[in-house]
C-alpha cells in the first residue's frame, strides 16, 4: 500500500523550488502587485499618441515591457506558489489577483496593436530608422508582419467579439470530457476498476491482455455514449478556425495558422508526405510487437503492451541528476555547471505532496531562474527521462533570457519541444552506453521507440486528419459523426497498414483529442523530435562546433523566426531531410530492438 502523500509543510527545504528570487515573502508580493496596479492605468496616456513620432513610441514600449516583466514575475510567484498546494486558500486568491491584473494590463495596451497598424508609412519608417527603437525593431517587424490580415477597427471589435462564441466548442468539450463524461468501470483482480483519463494507460500497458482489453473497450464506451455530441463540438471548433482564417482574408485555416511565425506550408505538407515514405519501418515495428507479445493479430489496446515486462531502472533523484549531467556533458563545463547548480540548488520542487498538481512542467521568469515542478519517483526510469526533458526546457529558457531582451526572449512553440526532446535523446545514447545487462538495454530501447512511435507516427496522422477535416469544411463539405469517423479510419488504414486490426471504437479516437481544437498544433511534436534527433546525431558526431552551435540556436529566443533560429544549429526545416533522418534513426533503433531482443 502507497503512504499517504505529506503535507506541504513537511516538505524539506532542500526538495523545494527557491520562488524568494522572485519575492522574499507574500508581503513583498503584495507590495508590488499594489504598486503594479496603480502604475498600469498609466499606458492610456500613450492612446491616440503612436502617431507623435518614434520618441512617444519608445516612451510606450519602454513602459509596457517594465509592467509586463513586473506582471510576469506576480503571474510567476503566484502560480507556482499555487501549485505546489491547491487547498492554500491564500495562494489561491493571489493567483486569481494576478490573472486578474494582467487582464488589466491587456485591457490598457489594447489600443497598441490597431494604432500601430494604423500608422502611414512614413512614420513606421521613422520608427524603423531611430537608433533608440532598435532594441524594439524585432518587435515591431513582428507586429507589422500581420498588417496584411489586420482589419478595420470596427471589424477587428466584430472578431473581438466573436471570440467568445467561437470558444464554445473546445469549452464545451473540455466540459464534458473533464466533468460529465463517465468512462464506466471494470474487473479486475477482484476489485472493480473505475476507468479515468489519469489512471487508463495504467491498464492499457498491463502484462495482461485481457485486461487491455477490458480497459481500453471500457473507456471508449464512455465516449461512444457522447460520441453525436463530441462530433458537433469538434466541427464547431472546426469551423471556427475557418471562419476566423476567411475573415481576415487568408487563403486556408492552414496558412491562418502558420503565417504569424512565417512557417511554410510546405513544412507541413513535407512532414505528413515524408511520413507516407516511410510507414515501412512502422509496420516492422508493429509487427516485432505482434511476434514478441506471440500475438496472431495486433489492436489498439496492444500498442502500449509492454514488450520487456519487470526491468526496475529507476534512479533515486540525486543520481538521476547525476545521469543527466553525464548524458549533456558533450554540451561543455559551463551548461553542465548551471544545470548542476540548478537541479540541487533551487530550480526544482522534487516530490508529490499532498494536493499538488500531478505531472510536470518547466516555467519561468525573465530574470530569473526557471522552475521544474515534478512528482519524482525513484522506482520508475520514466521520471529520469522527465527530470532531463524538464531539464532542456528550462536550460533553453536560460540561455534565451541570458541572451536576449525581454521582448525577444520567449521562443516560439515550433521550437520548444526540440532542447526537451534533445536531452531525452542524449540521455538514451548514454544508458546504452553505459548498461550492460541485455533486459535493460531492451526495455531503453522498446521505451524510445514507443515514445517515437507516439511523436513521429501518430501525431502526424493527427496533423494529417486536422488538415483533411479543414479542408472538408472549406469546400463547403459535411462533417457528421460517419464522416469524422470514416476520415479517421482512412487515416488509421494507411499508417497502420494491413496486418492492423481497426476497432470500430478506435474510429472515435479523433473526437477525444483536445488539441484538435487549437488549429494546426500538434504537427509541431513531429517537427521538433525530427530536429531534436538531428541536433543529437550533429552534437553526438560533429563534436564542440556542432555543440556550440547547439547552444547559440538555444540563445535565440525569438530574436529569429523558428525555422531560422533552428538553421542557426544547420537544421534547415523547410526541407525533408531532417524528417527523413528522423525515420531512419526510427529504423535504426528498430534493428538494434530486434537483435536486443533476440539476444533474450
Amino acid at each position: 500500500m502507497n503512504a499517504p502523500a505529506p503535507e506541504r509543510r513537511a516538505v524539506a527545504q532542500q526538495d523545494r523550488w527557491n520562488l524568494s528570487v522572485l519575492y522574499p515573502s507574500n508581503e513583498a508580493w503584495e507590495a508590488d502587485f499594489e504598486r503594479l496596479s496603480q502604475d498600469i492605468p498609466s499606458l492610456s496616456d500613450f492612446k491616440g499618441r503612436l502617431v507623435e513620432g518614434p520618441a512617444v513610441l519608445l516612451d510606450y514600449l519602454q513602459k509596457s515591457v517594465e509592467l509586463s516583466l513586473r506582471r510576469e514575475r506576480l503571474v510567476e510567484f503566484a502560480n507556482r506558489s499555487s501549485d505546489v498546494d491547491l487547498a492554500d486558500g491564500d495562494a489561491l486568491a493571489r493567483r486569481q489577483r494576478a490573472m486578474g491584473l494582467s487582464n488589466q494590463l491587456e485591457e490598457e495596451s489594447a489600443f497598441f496593436r490597431p494604432e500601430l497598424m494604423a500608422l502611414p508609412e512614413p512614420a513606421i519608417q521613422a520608427a524603423f530608422d531611430a537608433p533608440a527603437l532598435a532594441p524594439y525593431k524585432n518587435l515591431l517587424e513582428r507586429l507589422l508582419w500581420e498588417r496584411k490580415y489586420t482589419l478595420s477597427e470596427p471589424e477587428e471589435r466584430l472578431l473581438a467579439l466573436s471570440a467568445e462564441v467561437c470558444r464554445s466548442p473546445v469549452e464545451t468539450f473540455e466540459q464534458l470530457n473533464a466533468a460529465d463524461l463517465v468512462l464506466g468501470e471494470f474487473e479486475h483482480d477482484g476489485e472493480v476498476v473505475v476507468l479515468s483519463h489519469g489512471n487508463a494507460l495504467t491498464y492499457w500497458s498491463n502484462a495482461n491482455r485481457e485486461v487491455r482489453r477490458k480497459a481500453f473497450d471500457t473507456y471508449y464506451q464512455g465516449y461512444a455514449g457522447h460520441k453525436h455530441t463530441l462530433a458537433a463540438t469538434l466541427a464547431g471548433g472546426l469551423r471556427s478556425n475557418v471562419f476566423r482564417a476567411r475573415a481576415r482574408g487568408f487563403d486556408s485555416s492552414l496558412q491562418a495558422a502558420l503565417y504569424s511565425e512565417k512557417i511554410p506550408e510546405s513544412v507541413y505538407h513535407n512532414l505528413i508526405e515524408t511520413t507516407h515514405e516511410y510507414l515501412g519501418p512502422f509496420y516492422d515495428y508493429l509487427e516485432l510487437l505482434r511476434s514478441t507479445l506471440k500475438l496472431d493479430t495486433v489492436h489498439a489496446y496492444d500498442l502500449f503492451a509492454p514488450l520487456v515486462p519487470n526491468v526496475k531502472l529507476g534512479r533515486s533523484y540525486e543520481a538521476g541528476v547525476d545521469l543527466t549531467l553525464e548524458a549533456v556533458s558533450v554540451l561543455g563545463e559551463e551548461y553542465v555547471s548551471t544545470l548542476r547548480n540548478g537541479l540541487l540548488n533551487g530550480w526544482v520542487d522534487r516530490y508529490h505532496n499532498k494536493n499538488k498538481v500531478p505531472g510536470a512542467y518547466s516555467g519561468g521568469a525573465y530574470g530569473s531562474d526557471p522552475f521544474i515542478l515534478l512528482n519524482f519517483k525513484d522506482d520508475n526510469i520514466e521520471h529520469v527521462y522527465t527530470l532531463a526533458h524538464e531539464a532542456g526546457h528550462s536550460m533553453h529558457t536560460s540561455y534565451a533570457n541570458r541572451a536576449q531582451t525581454y521582448q525577444d526572449a520567449h521562443y516560439s512553440i515550433f521550437v520548444a519541444e526540440v532542447a526537451s526532446t534533445f536531452n531525452e535523446t542524449l540521455l538514451t545514447e548514454h544508458l546504452l552506453k553505459t548498461l550492460d545487462d541485455p533486459l535493460a538495454r531492451a526495455e531503453l530501447l522498446a521505451r524510445e521507440l514507443s515514445a517515437l512511435r507516439t511523436v513521429l507516427y501518430r501525431q502526424t496522422m493527427f496533423a494529417e486528419f486536422e488538415l483533411a477535416a479543414h479542408r472538408r469544411v472549406e469546400e463547403n463539405l459535411s462533417l457528421t459523426l460517419d464522416d469524422l469517423r470514416q476520415l479517421y479510419r482512412s487515416l488509421l488504414e494507411r499508417y497502420f497498414g494491413p496486418k492492423y486490426v481497426i476497432d470500430e471504437a478506435s474510429e472515435l479516437e479523433c473526437l477525444r483529442i483536445p488539441h484538435f481544437y487549437y488549429g494546426y498544433y500538434v504537427y509541431q511534436y513531429s517537427t521538433g523530435v525530427s530536429a531534436a534527433l538531428t541536433l543529437a546525431e550533429q552534437v553526438l558526431h560533429g563534436g564542440q562546433p556542432a555543440a556550440d552551435r547547439y547552444l547559440k540556436f538555444l540563445a535565440t529566443g525569438n530574436s529569429l523566426y523558428p525555422t531560422d533560429a533552428l538553421k542557426v544549429a544547420s537544421v534547415d526545416m523547410t526541407q525533408s531531410a531532417p524528417v527523413q533522418a528522423a525515420y531512419r534513426y526510427f529504423a535504426r533503433r528498430l534493428s538494434e530492438l530486434r537483435a536486443a531482443l533476440a539476444a533474450l
